[in-house]
């Protein structure tokens, strides 16, 4: 599906230094000081931080763990802080959270633009700005579920001609 090309890159994981034993944050403070990696990092990076608490599993935790580490009192704590690409700072994940809702329009509209890209096969771009609005509106009155953004999707003119 040639789509998926879209979203493909070359990014890897991020390097482990041997004899150090960083944090994730750290580790991400280091790959950010590449100016390339710095681009994307900047805006990714508070989004992930934010929930590192929860571990690769989901559970919650308030130490490292992982990389040779147990969350044993001695292990650095988890800093769930940083600053969003729009300058709003938060220290703990429930500030983070009220950021996130404060931004629901912009979520709203960026995952309508992503699912709609989906479902077409090819990016959505300015002259989809009425099609996005449209479903957007159509969907308010649902509270944007899933489902009727699907079926608005499903639903246009844009999709059915595809």
């Amino acid at each position: 599906f040639p789509y998926t090309t879209l979203f493909r890159s070359n990014a890897g994981d991020l390097p482990i230094i041997k004899g150090k034993n960083l944090t994730v944050r750290q580790r991400l403070e280091q790959h950010r000081s590449v100016a390339f990696c710095a681009s994307c990092h900047t805006k990714i990076d508070p989004l992930g931080l934010a929930l590192e608490n929860y571990d690769a599993i989901g559970a919650w935790r308030e130490r490292q763990n992982g990389e040779g580490r147990k969350g044993a009192k001695n292990d650095p704590p988890i800093d769930p802080s940083g600053v969003m690409p729009g300058g709003q700072s938060f220290k703990t994940l429930p500030e983070f959270k009220r950021i996130l809702v404060d931004e629901k329009p912009k979520f709203y509209k960026g995952f309508t633009e992503k699912l709609l890209a989906y479902a077409l096969g090819r990016p959505v771009g300015a002259a989809d700005r009425e099609l996005v609005n449209g479903i957007l509106e159509a969907t308010a009155k649902e509270e944007h579920r899933l489902q009727a953004m699907v079926q608005a999707i499903v639903a246009s003119r844009a999709f059915r001609t595809r």
